[in-house]
């Protein structure tokens, strides 16, 4: 069996494999990025209307003005987090249906430049396309973004 060849018989581009060596420090790949928080986050705003109602239902005795702002801090938070709730929900549908819409809108502008490039060449009986074609671009273009996209014709 042969003998272990001692660390300065190694290769100089193998020496950061030799263990016991110096290890490189990682490099962070993005040094000037900063966490940032969340924009909405929910969370706090659960904990904070959790403690309130714990509050609110196991202190009989606070004084009434004590308890009034608790519960005014309570429909507040309430409110707060419905308002973070939709924002989020706008935001995964926006994120759901970007591509859909996208390419509805793309095919109800090619279907509505075709059917008014065969009406200026003197085509009869397509107002009601047109109109269909028109009422569909619309449809991609302003649907509410915090509503579900279903898709009108198949």
């Amino acid at each position: 069996m042969a003998t272990k060849r001692p660390h300065s018989e190694v290769h100089p581009s193998r020496r950061e494999q030799v263990p016991g060596q110096e290890k490189k420090r990682k490099v962070n790949p993005h040094p000037h990025r900063k966490l940032e928080p969340k924009a909405n986050p929910v969370n706090p705003i659960k904990s904070r209307i959790r403690s309130l109602n714990r509050l609110l239902q196991h202190k009989e005795n606070l004084p009434a003005d004590v308890r009034l702002n608790h519960e005014r801090e309570l429909k507040s938070c309430e409110w707060e987090l419905a308002r973070a709730e939709s924002q989020q929900r706008k935001k995964d549908l926006i994120g759901k249906y970007h591509m859909v819409r996208f390419f509805e809108r793309r095919k109800a502008e090619r279907r509505l430049k075709k059917l008014e490039r065969r009406a200026k060449e003197g085509e009869t009986d397509l107002e009601e396309q047109i109109h269909e074609a028109k009422v569909d671009l619309n449809y991609a273009m302003y649907h509410p973004l915090d509503m579900v996209y279903s898709l009108q014709k198949i």
